[in-house]
């Protein structure tokens, strides 16, 4: 050993004269000894308390006490610090059983020169046990308080290894996936549709380059749900933290859609107001240059003029007052509804070319806003009228089902129906079925807009040929429901 060495040492030892002999051993290998020496069980514990001690010798064989028993008590109050019985005799096979129970070694005192080699390895491989410990231990500190940030963490967190198995999974993640008991598992064996995804490549790349990588996706447990954020690389492989978007991607495609048709709305107002009015403009200049002009003639395409002018006003405004208005929510009869709107058409030309077969219960009723639900059924009713066959058998066929909070609803045409493949865009703002539509392109729009409004639910059939087929789902409202705004 080169330079001298500080040693606190504990020695259970009866016999002073053999205390002095190994105090000078092991000074004179160079260790500068703080020694203490007891006798007894009661003195051992209390020392051991003190928890300072490099090493511990011990002798076999004391009056009322032993080297075993020692050994047993230290081991119990402290299992790393070296113990070394130093015995004048010992048998095999108690140095055997001694070794077992957690002694270190075990020297002659005839010997004694193997003491001071003995005590350096021990001592040394006691500060390796020692630092390994500390290091478990912070490492599982390190662990749990990597466990307990993860799971303050409200958004998705979850760890994988180099390898793509899961090391971790926070509750979040949990909840949001629907996937329990992932800790170990592969990321595929979890999420198989990922294999060959942009999720699993963005994963790669950042374990490949170290470096943090975006993600975004949409992913379905109980409903689709929209996920974005961030992989980030780690020693041990990646960490991965997700927000759910879904209210912030459905609000920013509303926002799209709405000045999408907020544009749609200014091009057809210039096209579909300033065209009556241009007309109109026309007619005047005529009449005032040519007195000749037939004033019938003049009344007449003034009030054709007038009229689509007028009709598109009302549907403009109609929208407003569905965007806009307040809801007024109440309970009537659906079967008196239906009725009432069908006798308002009576006049309408087209209506007597048509039968009509209605199947509702007389005393359905429905606890709605009584002007949208009206809105919707006259859009539906007017397109069937509006675009019937001509010399053809028509027939419009409604019919009411109550459901569990709900009313459904079916209205079938013989007419001229959609094409498939413009069936998508039914609901668009001033869209119509072909350059021949003699409408203003908003009926539907209107329909849709007013079943949104109420929280309910229209579909075309795409498989119904004879004309046109729309289902429609209507909930039971509660007086003091708040309804959808701004759709």
């Amino acid at each position: 050993m080169g330079m001298s060495q500080n040693l606190n040492i504990l020695i259970v030892e009866d016999s002073e004269t053999d205390y002095e002999l190994i105090l000078r051993e092991l000074e004179h290998s160079g260790y500068r000894i703080r020694g203490t020496r007891i006798e007894t069980r009661d003195e051992l514990i209390k020392n051991l308390n003190k928890g300072i001690w490099d090493v511990v010798i011990s002798d076999n064989k004391l009056p009322g006490f032993s080297g075993s028993e020692a050994l047993r008590i230290t081991r119990k109050m402290d299992k790393n610090t070296p113990f070394i019985i130093v015995s004048a005799t010992i048998g095999e096979e108690v140095a055997v059983n001694a070794m077992r129970s957690g002694a270190n070694d075990y020297i002659l005192k005839d010997n004694l020169k193997r003491l001071a080699p003995a005590i350096e390895r021990e001592v040394r491989e006691a500060k390796v046990r020692l630092k390994q410990k500390q290091n478990e231990k912070q490492i599982v500190l390190t662990k749990l308080r990597y466990q307990f940030l993860a799971e303050s963490i409200r958004d998705v967190f979850f760890a994988l290894d180099f390898d793509l198995n899961f090391t971790y999974w926070n509750e979040a993640a949990r909840k949001e996936f629907g996937k329990n008991k992932v800790m170990g598992k592969h990321l595929h064996g979890v999420f198989p549709e990922w294999q060959h995804s942009n999720i699993t490549k963005q994963i790669e790349k950042s374990i490949r380059n170290k470096t943090a990588q975006t993600i975004s996706f949409e992913y379905q447990a109980n409903r689709m749900e929209s996920f974005k954020g961030n992989i980030y690389p780690s020693t041990e492989g990646v960490s991965i933290l997700l927000s759910k978007v879904t209210e912030e991607k459905k609000n920013k495609d509303k926002l799209i859609n709405i000045n999408r048709e907020l544009e749609t709305l200014l091009y057809r107002i210039s096209h579909d107001l300033r065209g009556p009015v241009a007309s109109v403009i026309g007619l005047l200049n005529v009449a005032r240059k040519d007195e000749s002009f037939n004033k019938e003639v003049f009344i007449d395409m003034m009030h054709s003029g007038m009229h689509r002018l007028n009709d598109t006003l009302g549907e403009l405004l109609n929208i407003s007052n569905i965007k806009l208005g307040e809801p007024n929510v109440q309970e009537f009869n659906v079967s008196k509804l239906i009725h009432n709107i069908l006798n308002s058409y009576a006049f309408t030309s087209g209506f007597n070319e048509l039968s009509y077969e209605i199947t509702i219960d007389e005393d359905l009723t429905l606890t709605s806003d009584l002007s949208l639900v009206q809105s919707i059924w006259q859009n539906l009713i007017e397109n069937a009228i509006r675009y019937r066959r001509k010399r053809h058998p028509n027939r419009i066929i409604i019919i009411a089902r109550q459901e569990k909070n709900r009313i459904d609803f079916h209205i079938s045409d013989t007419g001229q129906g959609i094409p498939k493949d413009l069936q998508t865009r039914v609901f668009d703002m001033f869209f119509r079925g072909s350059e021949e539509s003699n409408g203003s392109g908003l009926g539907l729009y209107i329909v849709k807009s007013a079943i949104n409004k109420i929280n309910g639910t229209i579909a075309i059939d795409k498989n119904y040929s004879s004309g046109t087929r729309f289902s429609l789902s209507l909930p039971q409202l509660k007086k003091n429901v708040r309804l959808v705004k701004n759709q």
